[in-house]
């Protein structure tokens, strides 16, 4: 049995990996939630010498976040007299042949159960209780908490995303955005119920609206499920950078895109239009020679003035659009010259020594009148 527990932790860890690198591909709101506990569970009635009885309980939360314990979660009730028992928690024996007065009962807390060396990071709870002398009269476990961090094996909150707009590359951020629905599913399959369950979202750094940011679960029974739809929108991707290069056969125009998350988007550049022109001269759909994202080859298509590339994958972070094309034949060759600048058909060089030449006379003058 040891080793099965020990594979099927393995599996469910190798699992989790791989949803984690499955998440990981969409920012997901992230959800805080709490929830109110109240469990009143008879483990058994009389119970008699060499006689024992074991129970194990999946709870909805962890024992650590039980926060209303009281002096007694674990209660054995004596019979008429004295008994005594060995109680074991989750594998600890909490008392071993401990007593208890006839017509009496015993209590032990999560403290005691803590202080006897049971962890409290679980939500699994295995009891087992054997009478040597004499017999019991009713064997209870109780628990409550109000406003518990609700986590453990039996408690899930799974957030899907489906994106209800294209997202579209924008050369300006405030032009690039997408509207998604974030579906918030959590699931209890702990054997109590728990109500008041209270939901908490905190968006992700590119949601550039939001929905409601909290929840309301009145109950959720055991094995139940309640959803919660969210819809806002996110940031897509959009230019950082721009970067021409005229060389003498080939020019090239290397585009950084910036995605706030892995997408797929629609990839569209209008070559002739504002403000994508200035960084395309001398472009012409017939002469384009490679198209690159990521160093990887795009096939590309034409729209009446733009260039379309369908629709592509983006990392997350920066992505390199490279798109080289060939000078046309009839393009300018640019050369440089030096414009002698005039004024009245008269060479500005000549201007200033006149103008020098009137302002020394002026000087002159004051200073002989002045003598």
């Amino acid at each position: 049995m040891r080793e099965v527990r020990v594979s099927v932790v393995f599996a469910v860890f190798f699992v989790a990996l791989l949803a984690m690198g499955i998440a990981s591909a969409v920012n997901y709101v992230d959800v805080d939630a709490t929830c109110d506990v109240s469990i009143n569970y008879q483990i058994a009635t009389v119970l008699n010498a060499s006689e024992s009885t074991s129970v194990n309980l999946a709870l909805p939360t962890t024992l650590s976040n039980i926060n209303n314990a009281g002096d007694g979660n674990l209660t054995i009730y004596a019979g008429t007299n004295d008994t005594t028992v060995t109680v074991v928690v989750n594998g600890v024996t909490v008392a071993s042949g401990y007593t208890i007065v006839g017509g009496t009962s015993k209590s032990w807390s999560l403290s005691d159960f803590s202080n006897s060396g049971v962890s409290l990071n679980t939500a699994d709870l295995s009891i087992t209780i054997s009478v040597l002398v004499n017999s019991t009269s009713s064997i209870w476990f109780n628990a409550s908490a109000n406003d518990a961090v609700c986590s453990g094996a039996y408690f899930d909150v799974n957030v899907t995303e489906t994106q209800t707009s294209t997202p579209k590359l924008e050369f300006y951020d405030t032009d690039s955005f997408y509207t998604v629905k974030q579906t918030v599913n959590v699931t209890q399959t702990s054997d109590f119920n728990i109500t008041d369950i209270k939901l908490n979202f905190t968006y992700p750094s590119n949601a550039i609206s939001e929905d409601v940011t909290s929840s309301t679960i009145s109950a959720l029974n055991t094995s139940e499920s309640e959803i919660v739809n969210l819809y806002f929108q996110k940031r897509g991707p959009y230019v950082t950078d721009i970067d021409s290069d005229t060389g003498n056969e080939t020019y090239t125009t290397e585009i950084t895109i910036y995605s706030p998350e892995a997408l797929t988007a629609e990839i569209v550049i209008s070559p002739f239009d504002h403000p994508w022109y200035e960084h395309f001269p001398y472009f012409d759909f017939s002469n384009i020679k490679v198209i690159e994202l990521n160093d990887d080859d795009l096939s590309w298509d034409t729209d009446d003035d733009d260039l379309d590339l369908g629709t592509e994958e983006l990392d997350s972070g920066e992505n390199e659009l490279v798109i080289s094309y060939y000078k046309p034949s009839g393009a300018p060759v640019v050369v440089p010259t030096t414009i002698p600048y005039e004024f009245l058909g008269v060479s500005l060089t000549i201007w200033v020594v006149i103008i020098v030449a009137i302002v020394v006379s002026i000087i002159v003058v004051v200073a002989v009148r002045k003598r």
